[in-house]
């Protein structure tokens, strides 16, 4: 039996060891991307996104709302009238026949009459229908309604547009300080070495504690400036979970580095031939479906003064009797056709006509304007680029001669030619360059991402 109890607390053990082995929290899950890949995400669940598909689904129900318009219209009903009383007229003396008194004929009747028409119960089952036959401004709102679905759509292309540079921004903003902590922990690495060698030569008498302590702070710095990067790299990874819609319990990590991006989504070799496409940009697709609503809008109201035709026909059937088992049915059916003819508003349509028109011409300036906004957008992104290239282009050759002014240093230390003072400042010099050459990286890729939203292929690459 003791023995028994033994096999089952083992089974139990080995089993619980290959659970925790296999089991992993939803909150330890993590989640590692490409560029490309974190925007396809943003695309799916940010909600931004999800809001903009409700407003397209919101504009198709639209559609079929102001379609049912036009759409015939059945009803039917069925009304019951119990009179506890019924209803008492009064028939004046002389109704029916006035009478002569100069030959004795008295009147019919000779005193006012009280009397009941109909009986205590009435019953009336109706069926109408009514169908619109001829509308103008029906037809043309019907074509707007459809158009501005056509606007809907459009306009969640511009939320995308917008949350892909949100979410290229944020994804770079994370290789930064993913390369700026990688650059910081491999100084730090290449400084303890130095630490290290010149404590040995401390302790043979050759160098001074002075030496030592001044590499000794420089290490510290360094190991506290690695201690705020990492915290820099954890803001903006949660600032790249809240661009793509990713839950802040989640874990996030990125797949590719500043480098990667620079050789896969960088080309700039022809910046002077580059020149907008205003078909590419969304907000100009938009604007130009909001102009074809306005023409729209002009028509439907000119529309107006036509006549509008209707048909209709009601059937029905009326029971009355004093005993609802007791009664008699009688039909009722009729059709017929209603138009109405304007002739005089008051000037109403033809204001409205006025001011539509107005609307027009001010939103074709405003078509213009955003064409112009958006050439100048191009020009300055061209402009950022160039001068982002001549920056990395300098920062790579100053981190260079930097390089080579420590190296120098070093060995000339080591050789006992040189001081520690000079590789404190050739440290300090070599570290703002490599700071100022991943900065000029990052400033490059950014400008890059503004000149792609300009040109409206930010979503095409």
């Amino acid at each position: 039996m003791k023995t028994f109890s033994i096999l089952n607390m083992k089974a139990v053990a080995i089993g619980l060891i290959f659970f925790f082995a296999i089991w992993e929290p939803a909150q330890a899950q993590d989640h590692t991307y490409t560029l490309d890949e974190a925007i396809s995400y943003a695309m799916e669940n940010h909600n931004n996104i999800k809001a903009a598909i409700l407003d397209i689904a919101d504009a198709a129900n639209n559609v079929k709302e102001y379609t049912a318009i036009g759409m015939p219209k059945v009803n039917g009903g069925i009304d019951l009238q119990h009179f506890i009383d019924i209803p008492t007229s009064i028939l004046p003396r002389g109704s029916f026949f006035a009478g002569d008194p100069d030959q004795g004929i008295p009147p019919n009747p000779e005193e006012d009459l009280k009397v009941q028409f109909g009986v205590k119960n009435n019953i009336t089952a109706n069926l109408s229908a009514d169908v619109l036959l001829f509308d103008g401004s029906f037809f043309v709102g019907l074509q707007a309604a459809k158009l501005f679905k056509k606007m809907v759509t459009q306009q969640t292309e511009i939320t995308k547009d917008e949350l892909a540079e949100n979410v290229a921004k944020a994804y770079l903003g994370v290789l930064l300080a993913n390369k700026n902590e990688d650059l910081i922990n491999k100084n730090i690495a290449n400084l303890q070495t130095t630490l290290n060698e010149t404590e040995q030569i401390y302790e043979q008498g050759f160098v001074e504690k002075l030496d030592v302590d001044r590499l000794q702070l420089s290490l510290n710095n360094l190991r506290l400036e690695a201690d705020k990067v990492r915290s820099i790299v954890e803001v903006n990874k949660n600032v790249l979970k809240f661009s793509i819609g990713l839950p802040f319990d989640q874990d996030i990590s990125v797949s590719e580095t500043l480098e990667d991006i620079m050789l896969t989504q960088y080309e700039l070799l022809t910046l002077d031939q580059v020149q907008p496409v205003f078909e590419n940009r969304p907000e100009l697709a938009a604007l130009y479906t909001a102009g074809e609503l306005n023409d729209l809008q002009i028509k439907r109201l000119k529309y107006g003064y036509l006549p509008v035709l209707r048909a209709f026909g009601n059937y029905s059937q009326v029971l009355q009797g004093n005993e609802f088992l007791r009664g008699q049915w009688f039909p009722t059916t009729i059709v017929g056709l209603n138009l109405q003819i304007p002739i005089f508003d008051g000037f109403d349509k033809s204001s409205k006509i006025d001011r539509a028109e107005i609307a027009r011409d001010k939103h074709l300036l405003t078509i213009d304007d955003t064409e112009r906004a958006i050439t100048l957008e191009v020009e300055n992104a061209k402009i950022a680029c160039k001068n982002a290239l001549r920056t990395v282009e300098s920062a790579e050759q100053s981190v260079d001669l930097s390089q080579n002014i420590y190296d120098t240093a070093l060995i000339k230390y080591r050789e006992g030619v040189g001081s520690s003072i000079e590789i404190t400042q050739a440290e300090s010099d070599l570290y703002a360059a490599q700071s100022r050459h991943i900065n000029s990286i990052y400033q490059l890729l950014v400008a890059n991402i503004d000149l792609e939203k300009a040109l409206g292929n930010l979503l095409k690459q």
